[in-house]
């Protein structure tokens, strides 16, 4: 997340999200990371903004003493334990090799999430540029399957943006899955990709 994009249409979408899911006790006892990639400090009410927008309290928001750009282990290890995250890269989950490495989300990183907190659920903004939404979501869960094969991964997706949901329990990303269909009313279910579709 960088500073110049907050308030954008993507954060009204991920907050809307967010808001239903945790009504849907989908989510429980949610943290938001932002995963700043702006060197600048964030002004308190810009933290504010972004809770309100997010859908969560103030408080929810992880603060960080090491920047991401760091030792990315000892940056996760600074994220409270035995609550459901919602990590807020700028682009996405890593497939490749990429130029900017921070504003990604490496499925190593995943896997460390998952594996610090039993019965945890990840959420992940992918942002999806230039590609077809749908082969770049199931591009992301292949290579996750490849490199973090306990993590089973429900995906809602929209034109140019995806919410991925990874959990080690696959009745947990199974209910998710239940919440964002019903929350849809199956009208247009074609938007969400179950652990077993392809």
């Amino acid at each position: 997340m960088d500073l110049d994009h907050l308030g954008d249409a993507y954060d009204f979408w991920k907050g809307a999200l967010l808001r239903a899911l945790v009504r849907a006790n989908c989510l429980r006892g949610l943290r938001v990371d932002p995963m700043r990639t702006d060197r600048r400090r964030w002004p308190g009410r810009a933290v504010t903004t972004y809770a309100r927008l997010l859908a969560v309290q103030p408080g929810r928001i992880v603060v960080h003493d090491r920047p991401l750009t760091a030792d990315r282990r000892a940056y996760l290890a600074e994220i409270p334990h035995q609550c459901d995250l919602f990590m807020d890269p700028d682009t996405g989950i890593e497939t490749s090799r990429p130029k900017e490495p921070q504003r990604y989300l490496r499925p190593a990183d995943v896997q460390d999430l998952l594996d610090a907190s039993r019965g945890r659920l990840v959420a992940v903004y992918q942002h999806i540029v230039r590609q077809d939404a749908l082969e770049r979501v199931r591009t992301v869960r292949r290579v996750m399957k490849e490199r973090v094969p306990r993590a089973h991964c429900t995906a809602y997706i929209s034109a140019n943006v995806a919410m991925l949901f990874f959990a080690t329990d696959p009745r947990q990303a199974e209910a998710v899955t239940f919440c964002l269909r019903h929350l849809l009313l199956g009208s247009t279910s074609r938007r969400i990709l179950s652990p077993h579709d392809k």
